[in-house]
């Protein structure tokens, strides 16, 4: 049975308009109070804009919008924590693409890689990335870092789903960025795109600045 974290990503994928950044996989880092832009592949009709969380009731954000942009406000009694991105009541939708937090000291850092999730039809290569995100969410880390080859073939859409499934389990923020093996039958990376996020990004956490970089199919910028 695939996660509902999973079913929620394909339902919002089908809608004509989704959010290009920030997704899942390049969380927004946002400080309550402050506020974050949210970009989407086209102009839409926006009526609300909320960060919701399991277990806690809707925060409805202030926004204004110019274009394809949604600029948010984040109120300053906001807990803090990872939050899903839920605009006009699910219409357009990404999983946990904000982190609302305060860090000003160390950062807490798990580093994942090489998953190539569907590699081995006995299914080994999922049961590696079970006990790596039955690791981060037991240990005191901060963010996980997944960083690359997540698909074994970027070009089987189902590699993707499957390291989408699992790493959903993570509770805490998660970013990734593509390998080669992520590019393979896929160079455009059409199906990184769809199911795991921008190639290229950068985040400002707190004093730290975090850079996504793409080293392409084949391994250098």
């Amino acid at each position: 049975m695939r996660s509902l974290f999973s079913l929620l990503l394909s339902a919002a994928l089908l809608i004509a308009a989704s959010i290009v950044d920030p997704r899942w996989g390049a969380p927004i880092y946002v400080t309550p109070g402050s506020s974050f832009n949210i970009t989407l592949d086209a102009p839409a009709a926006v009526n609300s804009v909320a960060l919701a969380a399991p277990g806690a009731p809707l925060i409805q954000l202030k926004f204004t919008t110019s274009g394809n942009v949604i600029t948010a406000n984040v109120p300053p009694d906001t807990p803090l924590g990872l939050y899903d991105v839920v605009i006009n009541g699910g219409e357009i939708y990404e999983p946990k693409a904000v982190w609302v937090g305060n860090v000003a000291g160390p950062l807490r850092i798990l580093q994942l890689t090489d998953e190539h999730m569907g590699v081995e039809l006995d299914m080994a290569s999922v049961y590696r990335l079970i006990h790596g995100a039955l690791y981060a969410n037991a240990m005191p880390f901060d963010v996980v870092f997944f960083t690359g080859d997540q698909a074994d073939v970027g070009g089987q859409a189902w590699h993707h789903l499957l390291f989408v499934r699992y790493a959903s389990t993570i509770t805490k923020p998660v970013f990734v960025i593509p390998g080669n093996h992520d590019h393979a039958g896929d160079d455009p990376l059409v199906n990184y795109r769809r199911y795991q996020g921008l190639p290229y990004w950068y985040r400002v956490v707190g004093p730290y600045l975090i850079i996504g970089l793409d080293s392409g199919h084949d391994g250098y910028l």
